[in-house]
């Protein structure tokens, strides 16, 4: 569907180089503006994807770990030896 008012990237060089462009429909910025919201919400949209998969990864590669499983330590290794929690 096309909703209209917007113009082609070559009319509107043209008319910024001839000075018009306070000539441009608003609906032209509108759509111009609506790009840039997209193009931050899908950027936004990607970056927790990604980092999502690259938590579940390192969850993976935890899982792989013999030392990550080491009865009692919940994972937290101190290598003085003592348990880091042990007071709490």
């Amino acid at each position: 569907m096309y909703a209209g008012h917007y113009y082609s990237e070559v009319t509107v060089i043209q008319m910024i180089q001839d000075g018009q462009i306070k000539e441009i429909d608003t609906w032209y910025w509108a759509y111009v503006v609506g790009f840039a919201v997209l193009l931050v919400l899908g950027a936004c949209m990607q970056y927790q994807v990604l980092r999502k998969e690259e938590r579940q990864k390192a969850r993976e590669e935890a899982a792989k770990n013999p030392y990550s499983r080491v009865p009692g330590s919940n994972g937290n290794f101190n290598p003085s030896g003592s348990m880091i929690n042990e007071m709490k």
